[in-house]
C-alpha cells in the first residue's frame, strides 16, 4: 500500500508539471479572456486569480467601468498596461502588491488657485506623510460612520500622499492603512466644520500589515501554518465539499479516527479538546462524533489545531485543541448559498446546505439548514487467541441513519460600543441501523477443531440523538482597545435507543444449538448551564485578558436489559440501572501579554479551576447491586507561558509551556456491564481519576516553513482497556494505568510552485513511551516511534479547472493501551469549475482513491492474550455538488475594505 500510495502522489505530480510545461501553441483552444465586454471589478478578479498576485483598489474607482477583454500576457503589468490603456485609471507597485487607483491630472496654472480653493470648499481634503515627513503613496483611506460603524466613501492617496472626499454631514472618522505602516484611526470630527484636516502621521511597521484590501479571488492555501497552530481552510478545500465536520477531521495532517470506538486522536495522542466557535461542547465522545456527522462541511469556514494553548481557553484537551470555526457572515445586504449534492460507493447519499445572512444598519440575521441522508457501512472483526482457544470473528455494521441540523441567530448594535447577539441551534441524528457478527470459536490456535459458532446480531430498532443550544452574547468595545464580553449557554441533549439483540449458538456441524434473545432500552438526558466573562484592556507595553467562567453539567442515563420470552420481556435487574452525573467547573485566569522591545513578545497566565463532581448508581427495584455515590472536589492550578523572538520579518523563534487535564467523560462512570454480543461487553469506572499534562514545546518558523519539537509527560494515564474476563469474554474497561511520555517533531513547508500552483507538505514523528499497570501482577511497557506525513496541493488544469489533491500516510503506532496499529493511508483527488462571474460551482471528488484507510488494523497482546483486529469502511466516495451564492452585491463593496478590526473600536 506504501508503494502504491507513493507511486500516486508521484504521478499526479509529474502530471501537473507536464500540465504546467506544455508548450504554448497557437490552436482554437488556446486560453483567451471573453469577448463581451465585463465589469472592471470582475475582470481584475480573473486577473487575480490567473497571475496570482494581490490587487488593491477602492471600489468606486473602478465599480463604473466596463472592458473588454483579450489574451493573456505574459506578466500582470502587460495585461493591466492593455486593460486600463483608454481607462483613467493607472496603478503602482507597493512591495508585493499592485495597486490601482485614478489617474492625476495636473491642473492648469491659471486655473489652480480657483480650482484648489473649490475642492477645499466642497470636499475633505487631507495628506499623509511618515516620521521622516515623506508622503505616503498608496495608502487605503476609508471615511467612516462613527455612529453606524459603517463605511461612507474610500480613496487611495496620490504620489504627494494626498486624498479627498465629497462633502458629507454627520460625525465621521478616517481609518488609514497601508503596506509598511500600523494602522491610524483618527479621532471624531463634523464634516460639515472640517474640510482640510490635519497633516496624518503614520507610523512603520516592522511586519508587512495583513489587513490589506485586497480583491476576493485571491488562491488561499487550504493548510496554513500559523504560530502556534495550523489552520485548515475548509471553504477553500475541494475534496471537503459535500461531507460532513467527522469526515473532514480526517483530512487534518496527524489526524486518525476509529471508527467503531469513535476515538479522534492527534500524533497518537486521544485526549483531544473539540471546540465550536471556540467554546466546548460539554458532552461525552459518542455525542460529539454525532454532533460533528450533523454539522455539514458546507457550514465550516475552518479547523484550528493547537497543541499548547494558553490559559485562556479550557483546561481540558491534553492531546491538543480542536477549535471549529462556523461561518457567520456579517457582509452588507443580503447573500444566501446553497449547495446540493450526492454521493456514492456501496450506498446512495444526498446531501443539502444552505446558508443566509441579512444585514443592515445595527441588525445582522443569519442562519443555515442542512442535512445528510443514506446509509453508510463499516466492516471489522478480530482474530483472537486467549486461554488456549481461538475466536474469529467478522462484522458487518450498516448505519442508517440521516443528519439535520439547523442554526438561526442575530446580532443588534445597540449603540456606539454595546452589541448583542442570539443564537440557536439544533442537530439531529435519527435513523435505525444494524450489525451482524459472526465468530467462530476454535479448541486451538490451528483452528484444527471448531467447537461451536455464534451468531449475534444488534438491530438498532430506533435511535435518536438531538441537540439543542441557545446563546446570549453581549460586547463593550472601546476605542481604547478595552473589550469585555458576556456569554450565557443553555444545551440539552436527548437522546435514546432500542435494540434488539438475538444470539444464536451452532454446533460444529452447522446445527442449532440453543438461542437466546435480548432487547435493551437506553435514555440519555443531559443539561447545560454555562455562563462566561472576558475582559481585554492595555495595559503597559501588552494587554492583560482575564475571565471567569461557570458550567454545571447534569446528565442522567438510564438503562433497561430485558431477556425477550415467548410471553414476555423480562427486565434483567442486576445489569439495567440508572445512572446519572453532576459536574460542576468554576474558573478563573489571568493573562498578559507583552513586548520586550521590539523584536521580543511575552504571555504569561494562570487558570484556576475548582471541579465538584457526583456520581450516582440507582438500582432499579429488585436488584442485588448497591446504590452507590461517588463525589470529588479537587482545585487545579494550569500555569501557561511562552516567548517569542523575531529577528526580522520571516523569522520568528517561539517556546511555550501549558499544563491540562482530561476529565472522564460521564458514560465512562458507570460501573453496570453491558452486553455488546455473547462474548464481549463494556462497563465502565466510577474510580476513575482525571489525568494530567505538562507539556512544553519550541517552534522555528521561516517565511513558509515550521519546525516543532515537543515533550509532554501524562500521570494517571487514562484509555479503554481490553481485558480477559473468564475463559471465553472479553470485557471493555477505562481506566487509570500509569503514565505516559511524548517525544514529537513536526514540520510543515507551503509552497507555490507557480503563480497558481499551492503545495502543503506536513510531517509528524514522534516517540511514544507507555507505562501501564493492569493490576498487582501485570505491569507492561509499550514504547514506539512513530509518524505521520500528508501532500496536499491545488493546481489549475484547462478551461478554468482547478484540482486538488490530498495524500496521507499513517506509519505503525501505538493505540491506546497495548495496541501497535498497522500503516494507513489514503490519497483523495478533486476538480472545481466556477461560472457565472464565480457565483457557481460544479465540484467532483474521490476519496480514498486506493481504498487503503483501514482505521482498525492492528494487534493487542499481553500476557496469554493476543488479538489480531481490522476495520475498515465505506471511505471510498464519489462526490457531486453544485453551489450557487445569491446576493452579494453589497457584500463586495464592503469586502475590499476589510477595516473590520479598526471599525469595531469604535
Amino acid at each position: 500500500m506504501k508503494r502504491v500510495i507513493g507511486c500516486s502522489l508521484i504521478l499526479w505530480w509529474g502530471s501537473c508539471m507536464w500540465i504546467q510545461a506544455l508548450p504554448e501553441v497557437d490552436h482554437p483552444n488556446r486560453m483567451y479572456y471573453q469577448e463581451d465586454r465585463v465589469s472592471l471589478v470582475e475582470a481584475l478578479k480573473e486577473l487575480e486569480t490567473h497571475y496570482g498576485q494581490t490587487l488593491v483598489f477602492t471600489y468606486e474607482d473602478v465599480s463604473t467601468f466596463q472592458v473588454r477583454m483579450t489574451e493573456w500576457k505574459p506578466t500582470i503589468e502587460q495585461t493591466l498596461d492593455s486593460l486600463l490603456a483608454d481607462l483613467p485609471l493607472t496603478y503602482i507597485r507597493k512591495q508585493n502588491h499592485i495597486v490601482i487607483r485614478k489617474k492625476q491630472h495636473k491642473p492648469d496654472i491659471q486655473s489652480l488657485g480657483v480650482s484648489s480653493i473649490k475642492k477645499k470648499a466642497e470636499g475633505i481634503t487631507g495628506q499623509i506623510i511618515n516620521k521622516q515627513q515623506q508622503a505616503i503613496e498608496a495608502a487605503f483611506v476609508c471615511l467612516v460612520d462613527s455612529a453606524k460603524s459603517q463605511p461612507v466613501s474610500q480613496a487611495i492617496t496620490d504620489a504627494e500622499g494626498r486624498f479627498s472626499f465629497p462633502r458629507s454631514h454627520g460625525n465621521l472618522c478616517l481609518s488609514v492603512t497601508c503596506l509598511g505602516y500600523k494602522p491610524y484611526l483618527s479621532s471624531v470630527f463634523n464634516a460639515e466644520e472640517e474640510h482640510e484636516l490635519p497633516v496624518i502621521v503614520l507610523e512603520e511597521e516592522s511586519q508587512v500589515l495583513e489587513k490589506v484590501v485586497v480583491i476576493g479571488e485571491k488562491i488561499q492555501p487550504v493548510l496554513e501554518q500559523k504560530p502556534g497552530k495550523l489552520v485548515f481552510n475548509v471553504e477553500n478545500s475541494i475534496n471537503a465539499q459535500g461531507s460532513n465536520a467527522f469526515d473532514v477531521l480526517k483530512q487534518l495532517p496527524g489526524i486518525s479516527i476509529q471508527e467503531e470506538s469513535k476515538t479522534i486522536s492527534l500524533n497518537g495522542r486521544s485526549s483531544i479538546l473539540i471546540l465550536l466557535n471556540g467554546k466546548p461542547t460539554y458532552m461525552q465522545q459518542a455525542e460529539i462524533v454525532d454532533l460533528l456527522k450533523s454539522t455539514s462541511s458546507a457550514n465550516i469556514k475552518q479547523i484550528e489545531v493547537m497543541s499548547n494553548a494558553s490559559a485562556q481557553y479550557d483546561a481540558a484537551g491534553s492531546g491538543g485543541i480542536l477549535n471549529i470555526v462556523l461561518k457567520k457572515r456579517k457582509d452588507a445586504g443580503f447573500q444566501m448559498m446553497l449547495n446540493i449534492g450526492a454521493a456514492y460507493w456501496f450506498n446512495p447519499k444526498q446531501n443539502l446546505e444552505t446558508v443566509f445572512n441579512y444585514s443592515t444598519g445595527k441588525w445582522n440575521i443569519y442562519g443555515n439548514y442542512s442535512h445528510n441522508f443514506g446509509h453508510s457501512n463499516l466492516y471489522y472483526g478480530s482474530e483472537r487467541k486467549q486461554s488456549g482457544k481461538l475466536f474469529d470473528s467478522q462484522s458487518t455494521d450498516t448505519d442508517k441513519r440521516n443528519t439535520v441540523a439547523a442554526t438561526l441567530g442575530a446580532d443588534c448594535q445597540l449603540a456606539e460600543h454595546h452589541t448583542v447577539g442570539v443564537q440557536g441551534t439544533g442537530n439531529f441524528v435519527f435513523g435505525p441501523g444494524s450489525i451482524y457478527t459472526h465468530t467462530d470459536v476454535y479448541d486451538d490456535y490451528m483452528r484444527s477443531h471448531l467447537l461451536y459458532s455464534l451468531a449475534s446480531e444488534s438491530q438498532y430498532e430506533h435511535q435518536k440523538a438531538a441537540r439543542y443550544n441557545f446563546n446570549f452574547n453581549y460586547t463593550y468595545e472601546l476605542p481604547d482597545e478595552r473589550t469585555f464580553t458576556f456569554d450565557a449557554d443553555y444545551g440539552w441533549f436527548d437522546g435514546n435507543s432500542r435494540i434488539y439483540q438475538p444470539n444464536t449458538y451452532y454446533s460444529p456441524t452447522g446445527e442449532l444449538d440453543s438461542v437466546g434473545n435480548y432487547r435493551s432500552l437506553g435514555g440519555r438526558d443531559i443539561r447545560l448551564y454555562a455562563l462566561s466573562t472576558h475582559y481585554k484592556e492595555t495595559a503597559g507595553p501588552g494587554e492583560i485578558l482575564g475571565g471567569m467562567k461557570f458550567s454545571n453539567v447534569s446528565s442522567r442515563n438510564t438503562y433497561q436489559y430485558f431477556q425477550v420470552l415467548p410471553q414476555e420481556d423480562v427486565l434483567d435487574t442486576d445489569i439495567s440501572n440508572d445512572f446519572s452525573y453532576l459536574e460542576s467547573i468554576l474558573a478563573a485566569y489571568l493573562l498578559y501579554d507583552f513586548h520586550l522591545g521590539e523584536k521580543w513578545n511575552a504571555n504569561v497566565g494562570l487558570r484556576a479551576e475548582y471541579t465538584h463532581s457526583d456520581a450516582h448508581l440507582m438500582p432499579v427495584t429488585g436488584s442485588t447491586n448497591e446504590e452507590s455515590h461517588v463525589r470529588r472536589d479537587y482545585v487545579d492550578l494550569f500555569p501557561s507561558a511562552g516567548i517569542t523572538f523575531r529577528p526580522d520579518d520571516k523569522q520568528c523563534w517561539s517556546l511555550s509551556y501549558g499544563r491540562r487535564i482530561d476529565r472522564p467523560v460521564y458514560s465512562d462512570l458507570n460501573p453496570i456491564e453491558q452486553a455488546l454480543d455473547g462474548l464481549s461487553t463494556w462497563k465502565g469506572n466510577p474510580f476513575l481519576k482525571p489525568q494530567k499534562t505538562s507539556r512544553i514545546s519550541l517552534q522555528y518558523q521561516y517565511d513558509q516553513t515550521s519546525v516543532e519539537v515537543s515533550y509532554s509527560h501524562t500521570t494517571d494515564y487514562q484509555v479503554q482497556v481490553t481485558d480477559t474476563l473468564g475463559s471465553d469474554k472479553i470485557v471493555m474497561e477505562p481506566r487509570n494505568l500509569g503514565k505516559q511520555s511524548y517525544w514529537g517533531i513536526s514540520v510543515s513547508q507551503a509552497l507555490r510552485l507557480l503563480p497558481r500552483w499551492n503545495l502543503t507538505l506536513s510531517g509528524n514523528a514522534y516517540y511514544l513511551d507507555n507505562q501501564m499497570e493492569f493490576d498487582v501482577q501485570r505491569h507492561y511497557q509499550r514504547k514506539r516511534w512513530a509518524g505521520n506525513f500528508s501532500l496536499q496541493t491545488s493546481f489549475p488544469l484547462c478551461w478554468g479547472i482547478r484540482s486538488e489533491v490530498l495524500g496521507v500516510y499513517l506509519t505503525k503506532r501505538l493505540g491506546g493501551s497495548t495496541e501497535v496499529m498497522n500503516p494507513t493511508g489514503f490519497v483523495d483527488i478533486g476538480f472545481q469549475k466556477k461560472f457565472c462571474q464565480g457565483k457557481a460551482a460544479v465540484k467532483l471528488s474521490l476519496s480514498d482513491v486506493f481504498w487503503s484507510n483501514h482505521w482498525g488494523d492492528g494487534i493487542n497482546y499481553f500476557g496469554g492474550f493476543e488479538s489480531i483486529n481490522y476495520g475498515y469502511g465505506e471511505s471510498r466516495m464519489f462526490r457531486l455538488n453544485f453551489t450557487y451564492t445569491f446576493g452579494g452585491s453589497e457584500k463586495r463593496k464592503e469586502k475590499h475594505l476589510n477595516i473590520d478590526s479598526e471599525l469595531n473600536r469604535f
